[in-house]
């Protein structure tokens, strides 16, 4: 399909990855996108028509009725420098041709799988060189001294032995068989 077209012309609002940029890159289509937000991760202006855009903001912080963090925003791509690059496009086939080829060339390249599993690879490393965050009030608490604590209930019952639990409690089933966060095994269906 996308062989079949002149450009793809894909002006987001939002977006996640852009996967239909990406394709209709590595067969070698001319794209036209928004200027900001996902697909500038791998597009840029010798591989792609990139539209100007500004921000425009949800007036709270919640999408729908999740709260968020900060206020939501989604590009607004300007529609009038979205047509002159249409236009731009109609007029110079070759050169749209052109950037098409070089995007083909980047996509199939640096779009891999391989390139997906090492940048996998080297994020894991990084964060396993870190400290675990959930651990890291553990090992203050261990240079001062407490009192013994008293064995687990579900030692022995194929509990998690007492071990820590990241919810602060003594491991699944630790906080007793009346406790909501016991397994239904131990505290019965009622």
């Amino acid at each position: 399909m996308y062989t079949a077209c002149d450009c793809l012309v894909h002006p987001y609002r939002g977006e996640g990855f852009a996967l239909p940029v990406a394709e209709a890159m590595a067969c070698g289509l001319p794209v036209v996108v928004t200027g900001r937000g996902a697909a500038l991760d791998y597009c840029n202006g010798e591989r792609a028509y990139l539209v100007p855009a500004g921000v425009g903001y949800f007036p709270e912080q919640r999408v729908g009725e999740l709260e968020t963090v900060a206020r939501p925003w989604l590009a607004e791509p300007d529609p009038a420098a979205l047509a002159d690059i249409l236009h731009h496009i109609f007029a110079h086939p070759r050169e749209a041709q052109a950037r098409g080829r070089v995007a083909g060339a980047f996509v199939r390249r640096c779009l891999t799988w391989e390139h997906a599993a090492d940048a996998v690879e080297r994020r894991l490393a990084a964060l396993q060189r870190r400290p675990v965050r959930r651990l890291e009030h553990r090992s203050r608490a261990m240079l001062a001294p407490s009192p013994p604590r008293p064995p687990s209930p579900t030692q022995g019952r194929g509990g998690s032995g007492g071990l820590p639990s990241p919810l602060g409690g003594r491991g699944v089933g630790g906080e007793g068989a009346s406790s909501p966060l016991a397994p239904v095994w131990q505290r019965g269906w009622g």
